[in-house]
């Protein structure tokens, strides 16, 4: 083909041509965000709650009667309400109610899984699951209203309403998450909309938050709480803005005890309030001077005087005095451990757990247990016993009575372990005298070694801690920790333990004994139950056993979870000085409390010294469910440089959609 002639004046072509730009790559994703937050905020909030409301009837259809965590007890308390007016107590129980209901648990197949109970018995033994009567009532009352208007139904339909009301209250919880990040972030900022869109499509909250479940009015007052928390930080302390705080606090105390977070809550939030609108004052100080504060009622409220390893009997009603008493002429050592009884509390109980190492040590052995024993009192009576749990069982116990005078005397017994034993835990009984006079039983050289030794012989002990020596000439190792008392740890005044074992029915004394024995349970708490508490955020459902157990989902949850906390982590220890003083004292207060609901779960197994541990389930951190999200959506978008944010939560987005997707996928096929 002849060559084209160049035109007059035109240099000619070089013989290599320069190198061409590479084309532009635009990304789709900013563009689709740009679009979205081109809309009005009134068409994406209504667009969201659409959204969540569909997703809710999803949930509300797929899950079948009765499969939410103890639905047929939570729904009893409503119905009761509905249908009596007034608040039940333990034994207000219906009898033709409970076997309704349990005449409909049989006909939806929920005891295909579970063993069948006796229809044909009283009102009183009739299994409906652990009741709810005596718990706050406000969420029950509420959802008392609808079941009136529908009382003439039967009682699925009744169930299908109850959880109808509770749909509206998630719709109410998203419609609070606007409220609240619209207050926090400026105008256009994507997590406006993110956070509420996280909380519509997170499936084990629409799953909880469409059952009939005190959890559902927990979630919806906690929100309701922290977004007056977060308007008195950002806009002072208005009368009205604290007025409507504090009623947020008195409606959760009526709601649920996982709402009780709030109370200390309250005060930081007033404290932020104060500091942040007067510029001399800075955030580090009033940080350096709540710690300082909290330091000091953490000193008020402990005390010393308690035995190391010795948990003391959750009653509501813990002894006065310590458990470690320094004696002249103890047995071993300088001191005992006390047991002290009376008319207030006829009977109580100190509790040693053994280690995990050394419980696998005697399973399927026989052990030697001995103990130097004596009272105040010839009337008071002793006993000495092993707590054990074997796997899949109830705790079962070993007894001996003890003759106790009040001078110290040795007593010993041999008893054979059984196999495949988890937990067991040395205990030592007290009993008041008859009359109900009170008395001290004191115990020292308290031991559990494996083997057999003479029963009849008193041991030597190689040192004041009795942790070994000889007995019968034969060397041992006391697997029983502390067991001369010599060594101390702090306690709670009982006053403050009794006062809200009452209200938390745990005692806050045992937990306090948890946290200090970090040899027992650190390793579990890192290990264990922190792992397994997110799991049930990410993909448990019905009663906790409809689970994603793929490897790919739950490493994939964990992987992008453990990624968002780290991001938002930095980017709020970074930001401190760029960002508005009033927005990110918030942003410290959803922090701290998103860690104490995440702190009450993790740590609920406590103090786990029996067969009959709480399982550390995430739909307790509810209450601080606005945190939660902002953390994973929020760290989510932080991650990447600037220019890649709005493709990260958009990925993020789309692989929750995904995770929803599986879990109703899940739901379905579980129940078929």
């Amino acid at each position: 083909m002849a060559r084209r002639p160049a035109a007059r004046n035109q240099a000619a072509a070089p013989l290599v041509a320069p190198p061409m730009p590479l084309p532009r790559v635009r990304l789709v994703a900013p563009r689709t965000l740009a679009w979205l937050q081109a809309l009005s905020y009134r068409t994406i909030f209504w667009a969201v709650l659409g959204l969540a409301f569909i997703h809710g009837l999803l949930f509300v259809a797929t899950v079948p009667p009765w499969q939410h965590y103890d639905e047929p007890t939570h729904f009893e308390y409503a119905w009761l309400i509905a249908n009596t007016g007034s608040f039940p107590s333990p034994g207000d129980e219906h009898p033709a109610m409970r076997r309704e209901v349990l005449s409909t648990l049989f006909g939806t197949g929920f005891f295909e899984r579970v063993p069948a109970p006796a229809l044909l018995t009283s009102h009183k033994d009739v299994w409906l699951g652990v009741t709810e009567l005596g718990h706050p009532p406000l969420y029950y009352a509420l959802l008392s209203l609808p079941l009136r208007l529908v009382a003439h139904l039967d009682v699925l339909t009744q169930l299908y309403v109850a959880r109808l009301g509770s749909l509206l209250l998630f719709l109410a919880t998203i419609a609070v998450a606007f409220g609240l990040m619209r207050d926090l972030l400026p105008e256009r900022h994507p997590l406006r909309w993110a956070v509420p869109l996280t909380m519509a499509l997170t499936p084990t909250f629409a799953d909880v938050m469409t059952s009939v479940n005190s959890d559902v009015g927990a979630a919806f007052v906690g929100s309701l709480f922290l977004w007056a928390a977060v308007r008195l930080v950002r806009y002072g302390l208005g009368p009205w803005r604290l007025l409507g705080a504090v009623a947020a606090v008195a409606v959760g105390i009526f709601t649920k005890n996982t709402t009780s977070i709030m109370i200390p809550l309250l005060g930081v939030a007033l404290g932020l309030a104060v500091v942040v609108h007067h510029a001399r004052v800075r955030l580090r100080w009033a940080g350096l001077a709540c710690a300082a504060l909290a330091l000091a009622l953490g000193v008020a409220a402990l005390q010393g005087g308690d035995a190391f390893g010795w948990y003391r009997w959750a009653s509501g009603d813990g002894q006065r005095a310590g458990t470690q008493a320094l004696l002249s002429g103890a047995p071993v050592g300088g001191a005992v451990i006390e047991n002290q009884v009376g008319a207030e509390s006829p009977m109580r109980q100190l509790i040693s757990p053994l280690l995990p190492a050394q419980v696998q040590r005697i399973s399927g052995r026989t052990v030697t247990v001995g103990v130097w024993m004596w009272a105040s009192s010839t009337d008071a009576r002793a006993k000495v016993g092993l707590r054990y749990a074997q796997a899949g069982a109830a705790d079962a116990d070993i007894v001996w009575d003890v003759d106790v005078g009040t001078e110290p005397r040795f007593f010993a017994w041999t008893t054979p372990i059984p196999q495949y034993v988890q937990t067991m835990s040395y205990m030592l009984y007290a009993e008041a005298p008859p009359d109900g006079s009170g008395a001290t039983v004191y115990a020292d050289g308290v031991m559990l070694a494996p083997g057999w030794y003479d029963t009849q012989a008193a041991p030597q002990f190689a040192d004041a801690d009795a942790t070994q020596g000889t007995w019968g000439g034969r060397q041992f190792v006391n697997l029983v920790r502390n067991g001369s008392g010599e060594q101390g740890w702090l306690r709670l005044r009982p006053w403050i333990d009794d006062a809200i074992y009452h209200y938390i029915h745990r005692s806050p004394a045992q937990i306090l004994s948890a946290l200090l024995d970090v040899e027992r349970v650190g390793w579990a708490i890192v290990s264990g139950w922190l792992p397994l508490a997110f799991d049930s955020f990410a993909g448990w459902f019905g009663w906790g056993g409809t689970r994603l157990t793929d490897p790919a989902w739950v490493l994939a949850s964990r992987l992008v979870a453990g990624l968002a906390a780290a991001s938002a982590l930095w980017w709020l220890f970074t930001r401190r000085r760029s960002v508005d003083r009033r927005v990110y004292a918030a942003l410290l207060l959803l922090a701290l409390a998103g860690a104490l609901a995440w702190a009450n779960v993790v740590l609920r197994p406590l103090p786990s010294i029996g067969s009959g541990d709480a399982t550390p389930i995430a739909r307790y951190t509810f209450p601080a469910i606005i945190p939660t999200v902002l953390l994973l959506a929020g760290g989510s978008w932080a991650l990447p440089p600037r220019r890649y944010r709005p493709l990260a939560l958009l990925i993020f987005l789309l692989a929750l959609v995904s995770l929803d997707v599986a879990s109703l996928m899940l739901i379905r096929s579980y129940f078929l």
